[in-house]
């Protein structure tokens, strides 16, 4: 399988292309490794939306699995995103901090508002790694895992991710051939047995080609 980033007898660890509903796909990816057909969910550790790309994590045995689970509850792992976002970022870095909620007028969305005591809140890190006239390429650290974190909290500040069609703005003018949301899952570290692990995964090659018609436009 040319998806897989890393694998041993406890952990599998593959790329997920956009468009691949992740329930769907872990399903694909337990028919050729019948050993996850015993576990719930195919030991699937974690989720990704439809159409962000990147490391998905995999437990092969049970009590990994379960390890690997409360490493993500209690916010034990890193994770780190690559976003294409609208409007270029005035602070080369920074923490979000909102309460989230799901939309009362769209129940496909998750809405950020200012942060509240009784609200669930959502934090995220950043930094710019390069900013365009049009638009900023940001990496980004969710500390927690709310549904859609880093699509509405980036929208909430007015710096949609681009091609995002749930979070996008009506006036918002995306590059030229996105046909996805600009959204890669690029690192994730943690610990297996007490071991330290890291894996990273590349853009692929779509997202490239959008940062370089980019580059292209403004030389």
């Amino acid at each position: 399988m040319s998806r897989i980033i890393y694998q041993d007898d406890e952990i599998l660890v593959v790329n997920k292309p956009s468009g691949e509903i992740v329930e769907v796909f872990a399903e694909k990816i337990g028919e050729d490794i019948p050993i996850l057909k015993g576990l719930p969910r195919y030991g699937l550790v974690h989720r990704l939306d439809k159409d962000t790309s990147g490391i998905l994590l995999f437990a092969k045995k049970k009590d990994i699995l379960e390890s690997l689970q409360k490493q993500f509850k209690e916010r034990k792992v890193t994770k780190k995103y690559i976003a294409l976002i609208w409007r270029p970022m005035k602070e080369e870095e920074g923490v979000i901090e909102t309460s989230m909620r799901r939309s009362g007028s769209d129940r496909r969305k998750h809405q950020s508002y200012p942060l509240q005591e009784n609200g669930r809140r959502a934090t995220s890190r950043y930094r710019v790694l390069e900013n365009f006239e049009n638009y900023s390429l940001i990496e980004v650290s969710p500390v927690t895992g709310r549904k859609h974190q880093i699509r509405s909290q980036f929208a909430y500040l007015g710096h949609p991710l681009v091609g995002d069609e749930l979070y996008g703005f009506k006036d918002q003018v995306d590059p030229s051939g996105i046909e996805r949301h600009f959204l890669h899952s690029n690192l994730l570290e943690i610990e297996v047995n007490g071991r330290k692990k890291r894996f990273m995964s590349e853009l692929p090659e779509n997202l490239k080609e959008i940062i370089n018609t980019i580059k292209c436009l403004q030389s």
